[in-house]
């Protein structure tokens, strides 16, 4: 996208009253380096609202017994599901004072960046049910290959021909 283009929201408020929003589980991908483990996460009231933020090298989801909402990444991002069936991520952040993590003064001089996204809504398959009683879960595939493709895209390189 052009740094002038208009940000892209994608709002599931509308979808928010069907049935399959309404008792989804979030996973978030611990490691960027991880082939398959993707690990649920419970948002808990007890906890502030930052604490309810989870990273996400290169995607999460929601899901539940019929479908799986996947958010594929280029960019390690803040990700969180505060309510049933939304999917809130962190874009960019700014601190009026020091948060005491090497820094040494507030971060006030946000630059545009560009971020990537591609969603992905499947059906889930009988055999996914056996996953959700598991501590860890698994992308599908197409899942798979979204991701690989969103980041690490392949690069055509020229060859010349030499003549013998």
């Amino acid at each position: 996208t052009s740094p002038r283009s208009p940000p892209c929201c994608v709002s599931l408020k509308a979808l928010s009253s069907q049935r399959w929003l309404c008792t989804m589980s979030t996973f978030t991908r611990r490691s960027g380096f991880t082939i398959c483990q993707v690990q649920p996460r419970r948002y808990l009231k007890k906890l502030p609202l930052q604490a309810n933020f989870y990273p996400m090298p290169v995607m999460a989801y929601i899901q539940d017994a019929q479908k799986r909402l996947t958010l594929h990444t280029a960019q390690a991002l803040g990700v969180s599901s505060l309510k049933d069936g939304q999917l809130e991520v962190i874009l960019d952040r700014r601190l009026m004072q020091d948060d005491n993590r090497g820094l040494g003064q507030g971060l006030k001089d946000n630059k545009r960046t560009c971020n990537r996204f591609r969603l992905l809504l499947e059906r889930r398959t009988v055999g996914s049910e056996v996953q959700d009683s598991h501590s860890t879960s698994y992308p599908s595939l197409l899942s798979h290959l979204t991701s690989m493709y969103l980041n690490t895209p392949a690069l055509a390189l020229p060859v010349a021909r030499t003549q013998l």
